[in-house]
């Protein structure tokens, strides 16, 4: 009786080191994988220790709420691998003009099991875990991989803006995005030829405008065919 007393025990702080790291959730698989049993998760269920949300995710009771609790929810829901993506992805990101809700989730894979949940789910052929990363514990598109999907539904002067952006804040490279593109080109992925035009002029050592009236500035000069200034120089004391 003690040894299961001790590991139930165990098993309940396992649970909870898990919905700590991941916004007060977890999903039924984490719970199995960590040792829970279907009878130990209505137990708690049924005591209000948990709550059950959507697409097998539970919540911790007592755990804050905020919109990163259902982005988070939505990307366990989706399944093993998936990551916020679209406009989700940019606005955790901060990029200007994005909302975080409805959470979107892309998942790799070109068939699987239908995700089990409310929010936009994606799928695409070709998404290698490089391409995924982690902000506020919530796994999201990269930022490089981020900006070539954007492009397939926004205007060459928009993903410029954006781009720019991204680069000015370090969240991207010349040399992560021109890799970014010879990747994706070998997958035929949207977005391509709007990224291709947005990088012709923007090479590996391209400095990006440092603000909304360096940008201006320069988009007035390019849309009148004159030369563009010379940025960033130094001009000693």
């Amino acid at each position: 009786m003690q040894e299961e007393y001790t590991q139930g025990h165990q098993e309940q702080d396992s649970l909870h080191d898990i919905a700590q790291s991941q916004h007060g959730l977890i999903h039924r698989r984490q719970a199995a994988s960590a040792g829970a049993t279907r009878s130990m998760v209505r137990h708690r269920c049924s005591t209000g220790e948990w709550q059950q949300i959507s697409g097998g995710v539970l919540r911790r009771t007592g755990s804050p709420r905020s919109d990163l609790q259902t982005a988070m929810a939505a990307a366990l829901a989706a399944g093993p691998g998936a990551a916020l993506s679209h406009s989700s992805a940019a606005a955790i990101w901060a990029f200007p003009g994005f909302r975080l809700l409805p959470a979107q989730v892309t998942i790799g894979g070109r068939t699987g099991r239908r995700a089990s949940t409310d929010s936009p789910v994606h799928r695409t052929t070709f998404l290698p875990p490089h391409h995924v990363t982690t902000l506020d514990d919530i796994p999201v598109l990269a930022p490089t991989r981020l900006l070539f999907q954007l492009a397939a539904s926004r205007s060459p002067r928009r993903m410029a803006m954006l781009t720019d952006k991204a680069w000015a804040r370090r969240l991207v490279s010349g040399r992560s995005l021109h890799d970014m593109c010879d990747e994706l080109s070998e997958h035929g992925r949207d977005g391509m030829a709007v990224m291709r035009e947005v990088l012709k002029v923007r090479p590996v050592g391209y400095a990006p405008p440092e603000s909304n009236l360096e940008a201006r500035v320069q988009e007035i000069l390019r849309d009148s065919g004159l030369p563009e200034m010379r940025r960033q120089v130094d001009l000693g004391g």
